[in-house]
Parts: C-alpha cells; structure tokens; sequence
C-alpha cells in the first residue's frame, strides 16, 4: 500500500500508516502552505473541464500511488524480467526513511 507525505516529507495527517504501508511518495497538506508560495501544498493535476485543459491543486493517496506507479515502470524499463518481490524491496531499500 502506498501512503502519503506532506510538502516536509512526513505522513500527510489523512494518510494509511502503520504495517500495511509499504511506500510513502508525495500527496500534499491543502491545509498549508510550508514553501509560502501563496498556494496550498497540494499536487498539481490536469483536469478538463468543457474539453479544454486546466490545472487544480489537490491532495491524496490517489496522487501518492501514481508516482510509485511511475517509478516501478522506470524500472522495469531498465530490468522487464523485475518481479512485484524485487520492486517492492528495491522501493523499500531506497526510500527515504523521513516519512516513517
């Protein structure tokens, strides 16, 4: 399962913990703005509204998992023979332990 970090690195306040969480990767806090940017740390999207593209910021798991997603197809662009074991141990060997 993937959970969710702030703008900081750590576990977003709406995020899974605990055992069950094998990865953490950005998701945003709307609730803050850390980088005084004068918007809210959330994620840049798409959206399409009347057919035409815009942007949004919003917050997440849903927008923490495609960035794992994107990474793990890095991956096996480099190595297609890799496995769910090896992904999930390369992921967790070279995640940056803040967010625990």
């Amino acid at each position: 399962m993937v959970g969710a970090t702030d703008y900081l690195g750590h576990r977003a306040y709406y995020s899974n913990w605990g055992h069950t969480v094998d990865v953490m990767a950005p998701g945003g806090d709307m609730r803050v703005d850390r980088n005084a940017d004068g918007l809210p740390d959330g994620i840049f999207t798409l959206t399409y509204p009347g057919l035409g593209t815009d942007t949004t910021i919003v917050q997440g798991t849903s927008f923490s998992a495609p960035y794992v997603s994107g990474l793990v197809a890095l991956m096996k662009s480099i190595k297609p023979d890799l496995n769910h074991e090896e992904a999930l141990s390369i992921l967790k060997a070279t995640a940056d332990p803040a967010g625990q």
